[in-house]
């Protein structure tokens, strides 16, 4: 969060662009990892912002762990989202919009362990699903998609 502090404190609520890295984590059972956010209480997947000179695949795998206290082993890229549908404003009034390098975390390990950011994780089915926006909903079931089809190969 070092960086999009420090910007923040020079652009104030005005929307940017930041580049975000996701890690969409399944178990055995083939259930999703999400997690319940502290900023506005609603499910969503685990990721965040890319800082400094840092990869992208770094950058997941420094969120994951942050936000679950799981470490990575292994990813797929599946998904780049960008655009107005997905712009946010966050209920501090940062306004937001991102572009977000989706991967399937197909080898992981750890403790499973909540965070200031994450007071909430659970391992959900697609067919039962926590509310979620709209768009988070559509990236989590192009998520599984492209889990079962890694899962099949």
């Amino acid at each position: 969060m070092g960086f999009v502090m420090d910007i923040r404190k020079i652009v104030g609520k005005r929307t940017m662009v930041f580049v975000h890295s996701v890690a969409y984590m399944f178990n055995e059972k083939g259930e999703v990892l999400l997690q319940k956010r502290s900023d506005d209480g609603r499910w969503s997947h685990n990721g965040g912002s890319i800082e400094i000179d840092e990869t992208a695949e770094d950058c997941a795998k420094r969120e994951i762990f942050e936000e679950t206290g799981l470490i990575i082993d292994e990813l797929v890229l599946f998904n780049v989202t960008s655009g107005k549908k997905y712009h946010h404003t966050y209920p501090n009034g940062d306004d937001l919009s991102p572009v977000d390098i989706e991967y399937i975390a197909t080898k992981w390990h750890g403790e499973l362990r909540t965070s200031e950011e994450t007071p909430e994780l659970r391992w959900f089915s697609e067919d039962n699903l926590p509310p979620l926006t709209s768009r988070d909903e559509e990236r989590i079931r192009n998520a599984f998609a492209k889990y079962k089809a890694i899962k099949e190969q």
